[in-house]
């Protein structure tokens, strides 16, 4: 199996889902997880609630969003609707 940062994963889930890579959303913690999503084609989104340490700077790594809550995730949701 193909790990993150190879977008193979998202796109493998896309498909299960019945969905195209353009209307999904990846949202992690790690700067592996938003390249993995941009590769995909995705909107990303940082999750400043989740493992990131002091010395990670997630406003760099080209995220779509940063969001420091659950409830955040789903406004930015309704706000950019696929």
């Amino acid at each position: 199996a193909e790990r993150k940062p190879d977008p193979a994963p998202m796109l493998h889930a896309c498909e299960l889902a019945g969905s195209h890579n353009t209307e999904c959303v990846y949202i992690g913690d790690a700067e592996r997880d938003i390249l993995a999503g941009r590769q995909a084609g995705m909107k990303t989104l940082v999750a400043r609630f989740g493992y990131l340490g002091s010395e990670d700077r997630p406003e760099s790594w080209g995220a779509d969003a940063l969001v420091d809550t659950p409830q955040q995730i789903i406004d930015w949701l309704q706000a950019h609707p696929a």
